[in-house]
């Protein structure tokens, strides 16, 4: 067995002193006491400190996990920013007036004069489409489902790996709306109805604002060809980078079905 001298400090086994010496330079050293250590102790005192934090990390994990619902704005992502939130009723109220200030910019670009006038009325639209169409088709669903909702956020994307680095940063400062689930109601639902209520988002996302586009070009709007191109471009890039997200709606729902 080893020893080791530590001054003043805690201690496993017995202290020992010095005996009194008649030399007053020995007298005046203080005790100090003996720790035994054995090799076998300081690796059974590492492997419980380990121990330790690794359970302390799995705890603030499974924290973490219960403290996320959502996706592009569809939750209280630890990765997402957010910026406020509102009630259900006022969050509904806000999207449904942008849905609908969506419908009078497409109508009015479609009987603008000017082609300027037309273009920025049709891209406000298309806008206004995206922006509003996410989170309240997450609720709508979940609520035919069975689902409840306790407030909407605003604030950045939920979804920051699905966006390339040039426009990562910008989606992480826009405003999305996001929409809290219930942790009572998502416990209750089936596996399949949550994995409804997940993919109802992006996919939303996704054709809401198309369908704005094509009836734009359909309506004659100048530019609007080249401009329901682009949405479809735009659609069909926010399913690819969702799906292969782990933070998205899409991964979200596999999760939901026990597919990893």
């Amino acid at each position: 067995m080893t020893g080791s001298l530590f001054r003043n400090s805690v201690t496993e086994g017995s202290p020992t002193t010095r005996p009194q010496s008649s030399d007053p330079a020995r007298r005046s050293l203080t005790p100090v006491r003996v720790v035994h250590l054995t090799g076998e102790g300081l690796l059974s005192s590492w492997r419980k400190q380990q121990h330790d934090f690794e359970k302390k990390s799995l705890a603030f994990y499974n924290r973490l996990q219960r403290l996320t619902v959502t996706v592009n704005g569809s939750d209280l992502s630890p990765r997402r920013k957010i910026f406020g939130r509102l009630s259900i009723m006022v969050g509904n109220a806000v999207q449904i007036s942008g849905l609908a200030a969506a419908c009078l910019a497409l109508a009015a670009a479609g009987s603008a004069r000017s082609t300027t006038g037309a273009v920025v009325a049709m891209v406000a639209g298309w806008i206004l489409l995206y922006f509003c169409c996410h989170a309240i088709a997450h609720w709508v669903v979940g609520r035919i489902l069975g689902i409840r909702f306790a407030f909407y956020t605003v604030g950045g994307t939920g979804n920051p790996e699905g966006w390339p680095a040039g426009l990562r940063w910008l989606f992480e400062h826009l405003p999305f709306f996001g929409v809290q689930t219930e942790k009572a109601s998502m416990q209750r639902a089936s596996p399949v109805a949550r994995a409804i209520m997940w993919s109802a988002g992006v996919t939303s996302s996704a054709v809401v604002p198309t369908l704005g586009a094509l009836w734009a070009w359909r309506s004659g709007v100048p530019r609007s060809k080249l401009f329901f191109l682009v949405a479809l471009f735009w659609a069909a890039g926010t399913l690819a980078s969702n799906w292969s997200s782990r933070t998205g709606d899409y991964s979200k729902a596999r999760r939901a079905l026990g597919n990893p």
